[in-house]
């Protein structure tokens, strides 16, 4: 059995706000085209001025057109509520929104490469919903904070070349036919682009610390002789006990998660066949996951499991079939399910295993932990 480190979860938790698209959207009540014909002449008349702009300004021949869709909603006027009917549409050409688009989603794709998941926050959010718990561990804090500070530096420019097309006569234009259609003035939105924000908090889950705590309290309460606190003090033991096992928990179930989606991909490849280029992509998949294991203090939970996860992509890239079995048979184990005689069935189960349940090997360890 491998040795467990001292620090069992060390990291950052992370809170972050990253652009989307959204924010280059305007709304207008149209509520006052009553007549089917009039809103669609509007819409239509609107469409295809957003279309050309985005073909003058298009990066590529391609382009797919927008089509824009009004929704209804209620507002409080004098009292009364009133139903009001709303389009939405980007007064800024497509390519802005798609730049936005790709910093959003690349972030996002580091995120993943960098962070593990411990769970969603308590309660939703401003936008109605929850959001995921990150643990950023030290060694990979550099990495995403350089992440942030090349696609801040992107917005900038972004934010520039918006503020030229706001002067721009295109720009004018639009405003222009919404509020002579509509009859009412319309506004040009101010700009509000803001930075990737990034906050971290830092944590760390050391048995060191627990121990030193407990002592301290532990001797103040004995010389008080008051069997209120030393009840108290039991407490709060078993209450950071519980909650670090959870944490350990949370972390490698994410992380297992991860390598279960790698072997369903191995899984689904004809006659378990890899490629040098495809077991490339994956073994750097799997090295990810490891490193963010060990940055994070729990890559002893999964070890086995990459290590094994390592030989069958090899075996795969040898079509050693022996070594293949061998391999696929080791994982079934790892994962806590019945390995059978076709190692591909074999990886879907294991596969399946690894990202919807705790793994034997992680409840035994979690075991050791009580």
């Amino acid at each position: 059995m491998a040795k467990k480190r001292a620090v069992v979860v060390r990291g950052f938790l992370i809170d972050f706000g990253v652009p989307s698209e959204d924010l280059l959207n305007v709304s207008v009540d149209v509520t006052s085209l009553r007549k089917r014909e009039d809103y669609m002449a509007f819409k239509e008349g609107l469409e295809d001025q957003l279309r050309e702009m985005d073909k003058d300004y298009a990066k590529r021949k391609t382009l797919r057109g927008r089509s824009l869709r009004a929704r209804y909603t209620t507002i409080i006027v004098n009292g009364r509520k009133v139903r009001i009917k709303i389009i939405r549409f980007s007064p800024y050409p497509s390519r802005f929104s798609n730049e936005l688009k790709t910093m959003r989603r690349e972030w996002y794709e580091e995120l993943a490469r960098n962070t593990m998941i411990l769970g969603k926050s308590s309660g939703a959010t401003a936008l109605g919903r929850e959001r995921n718990l990150y643990l950023l561990p030290y060694e990979n804090a550099l990495a995403l904070t350089a992440v942030r500070r090349r696609l801040n530096k992107s917005l900038e420019d972004l934010r520039k070349r918006l503020r030229e097309f706001e002067q721009t006569k295109r720009f004018h234009k639009v405003f222009s036919y919404v509020s002579e259609t509509i009859k009412t003035p319309i506004a040009e939105k101010p700009l509000n682009i803001h930075d990737i924000r990034l906050e971290l908090l830092p944590l760390s889950f050391e048995q060191s610390v627990f121990e030193s705590f407990l002592a301290e309290k532990e001797k103040g309460a004995a010389k008080a002789i008051d069997e209120e606190k030393q009840r108290g003090m039991k407490e709060i033991q078993q209450e950071l006990e519980r909650t670090r096992r959870d944490m350990i928990e949370k972390a490698v179930r994410d992380l297992q998660g991860r390598l279960g989606a790698v072997m369903d991909q191995l899984a689904r490849i004809t006659a378990l066949k890899v490629s040098e280029k495809e077991a490339k992509r994956l073994k750097k998949n799997i090295e990810d996951v490891k490193a963010l294991a060990d940055g994070a203090g729990v890559g002893w939970c999964i070890e086995r499991v990459t290590e094994t996860s390592l030989k069958l992509l090899d075996a795969m890239t040898t079509q050693k079939k022996s070594d293949i079995k061998e391999a696929a048979e080791a994982l079934a184990k790892e994962a806590g399910v019945e390995a059978t005689a076709d190692a591909a069935e074999t990886l879907k189960k294991s596969a399946l295993a690894l990202t919807t349940e705790t793994s034997p090997r992680l409840k035994a360890l979690l075991e050791e932990l009580m």
